[in-house]
């Protein structure tokens, strides 16, 4: 039984994310499809990886449903969930048309994290799909400036769909600091405030390696993910102000 408040169509349910995306993560007016390379990585990855499933992975099954109905998604689009075996920590999103996306998660990413943590991760990569951000993976073969500025951006924008999929504020921080330290629950006491309190360290006038890199600093993600849960409605993505 579909939810009253679900979009039918599958294109009208990507426009319907555009309300959160931070500003300059720009819309790419493609629409970039790839029937061929999109059964070719079904195919790699129903060899190579293990499906997640009601029967063989039940909790994560879980997480997975949760987060498709917190975002009001319908069948409409067919979005396919993976673990692969890897202790990195790492998580990815697939996509060659605009009804179809791949994610898959290591099984390093899923050891670590509690299951609410993890939605936050579902929602995240997910919110690649949801924003077209596959579009733009045909057009850039070399790191610029602008291309960094561009795919940081992305990044702050699936934080906040994250945050809408989890619903749990607490839980997408903790996952964050735990994606940046790697430790789990057993060696970690969460301690935002503390956390942040590292950047207030940092030399501004000395250029730091992480300025070449393709994501903002988790220390940046972190506090714009909480300016964003200011919002007294992020939990439902019908009733964001654009504006607000």
């Amino acid at each position: 039984r579909q939810e009253k408040n679900m979009i039918n169509n599958g294109p009208k349910i990507l426009d319907h994310f555009d309300k959160i995306r931070f500003p300059t993560d720009k819309k790419s007016t493609d629409e970039f499809e790839d029937n061929l390379n999109e059964k070719r990585l079904n195919n790699f990855l129903l060899e190579n990886t293990l499906q997640i499933s009601k029967l063989s992975t039940p909790n994560l099954f879980d997480c997975t449903s949760k987060v498709i109905k917190n975002l009001n998604l319908n069948s409409s689009l067919d979005i396919n969930f993976f673990v692969y075996a890897s202790e990195e920590i790492q998580a990815e999103c697939f996509a060659f048309s605009q009804r179809k996306c791949f994610i898959r998660f290591s099984s390093g990413l899923v050891n670590l994290l509690e299951e609410d943590e993890f939605c936050f991760v579902i929602g995240h990569e997910l919110g690649h799909f949801l924003l077209g951000h596959h579009n733009f993976s045909h057009q850039q073969s070399h790191k610029n400036f602008d291309s960094l500025i561009l795919s940081r951006a992305k990044e702050i924008s699936v934080d906040r769909i994250g945050l809408i999929a989890s619903q749990e504020l607490n839980s997408c921080l903790s996952a964050m600091v735990k994606c940046i330290s790697g430790l789990d629950s057993k060696h970690l006491k969460i301690n935002i405030s503390e956390f942040l309190t590292q950047l207030k360290n940092i030399n501004l006038a000395t250029q730091s390696d992480s300025m070449n890199s393709s994501h903002p600093p988790m220390l940046v993600r972190c506090r714009a993910l909480l300016w964003f849960s200011m919002l007294s409605n992020y939990q439902n993505i019908n009733e964001i102000n654009t504006t607000d």
